[in-house]
């Protein structure tokens, strides 16, 4: 019984950590110029995909 749940619990992690990968590759795309933000705030954007990396 002990086995089955160490394998949940890996099961569980491995999951967490999968959603983990997804958001911070979304987080860590490359940061477009636009016509929306302005400078500072594309800065920012960028030192935060910096920090997420």
């Amino acid at each position: 019984m002990d086995k089955e749940k160490i394998k949940q619990a890996i099961e569980a992690e491995i999951l967490k950590t999968e959603k983990s990968i997804a958001e911070y590759k979304e987080l860590t795309q490359p940061i477009p110029p636009s016509e929306a933000i302005g400078r500072v705030s594309r800065m920012d954007a960028i030192n935060n995909k910096t920090i997420n990396k």
